[in-house]
């Protein structure tokens, strides 16, 4: 306990972060998995975020993959998290950065590292969003999420 009161769990953390409660919301809505269920405690440098929503990895990328976080080779503080479909760029946090770690992304490893725009919170809320759009279901004219009913084909009636 701090002099201040007790420590925040893990989800009172997230609800203060705007980015994490959006990728909460968004992953329910999209998918039907309640990020607040959390499953997985790593014995890993992994922000919240990420340990939440990488037993699902399956299920949320379809062109980019989540991965389980190691130090990068070159620079160990570096943890990388994801890489691309075709397995060259690839993305890290600072694993000293906290919970909302800043991130970096190579474009090959024998590339240097390019700080991200974005923070982890904001860079898993747009990878999760992009996915869903790239990989998303395209039926009766738009994207549909998992939990879309599918519709019976029915002939039209005169």
């Amino acid at each position: 306990m701090s002099a201040i009161g007790p420590a925040p769990s893990l989800i009172e953390a997230a609800t203060r972060r705007p980015a994490a409660r959006a990728l909460h919301a968004l992953v329910r809505a999209w998918h039907g998995i309640d990020l607040d269920e959390h499953r997985w405690t790593p014995d890993l440098p992994v922000p919240p975020e990420l340990a939440r929503l990488l037993p699902h990895q399956t299920v949320l990328c379809r062109q980019h993959h989540l991965v389980l976080p190691e130090p990068d080779t070159e620079d160990p503080d570096r943890w990388v998290f994801c890489v691309d479909n075709q397995g060259r760029a690839r993305w890290a946090y600072d694993a000293d950065d906290g919970t909302d770690p800043c991130v970096a992304w190579q474009a090959d490893e024998n590339e240097e590292w390019l700080d991200e725009a974005l923070r982890l919170d904001d860079f898993l809320l747009t990878l999760v969003l992009t996915e869903a759009t790239i990989g998303g279901s395209y039926r009766n004219g738009g994207y549909t999420s998992t939990l879309a009913p599918r519709r019976s084909r029915q002939p039209l009636r005169h």
